[in-house]
């Protein structure tokens, strides 16, 4: 069993180097992780964009959109996971078995639904938000940016 386990991450670990064309180390091990979770949200993303009309709902663009975490940050859900499921978190994909990959999906996807839809915006607003905001993230801080970007809108509108 052990030796099986090895060699499906030795075949992991080959998939994310050709699809991401990225080395394993401690410094993109987190972009990686993260990556591989965020790509099984689909039905996640896809409820949330159906929920705004698939439209950004600071804008109202259906261009570029993305879809904001606006209750728990991503990384809490993430860290949230492993604590239920009792399983150690590690910086390398690598590091963990298609077991615990396969549940650790299930409950990130279970978590995301628990807390609720995110809210789709622009891929650019969501960058000014992060970077805005970046140790501060939370509904109220996402509430104030949504209120400055249309306010913003509406003098350059009136002016």
């Amino acid at each position: 069993m052990a030796r099986n386990n090895k060699n499906a991450n030795i075949k992991l670990k080959a998939k994310y180097r050709k699809n991401f064309n990225i080395k394993f180390t401690s410094s993109t091990g987190d972009a990686v992780i993260n990556n591989y979770f965020r790509r099984h949200l689909a039905e996640w993303r896809q409820a949330s964009l159906e929920e705004y009309n698939n439209e950004c709902i600071i804008t109202h663009s259906k261009n570029n959109l993305e879809v904001h975490h606006i209750n728990v940050t991503f990384q809490k859900i993430i860290a949230e996971a492993h604590v239920n499921l009792n399983i150690q978190q590690y910086r390398t994909l690598t590091n963990y078995s298609l077991v615990e990959l396969a549940l650790l999906k299930e409950e990130i996807l279970r978590l995301h639904f628990k807390y609720g839809l995110g809210v789709p915006i622009t891929h650019n607003l969501h960058k000014q938000y992060h970077f805005k905001y970046r140790n501060n993230i939370s509904a109220q801080t996402f509430h104030e940016f949504s209120n400055e970007i249309r306010l913003m809108e509406h003098n350059e509108a009136v002016s």
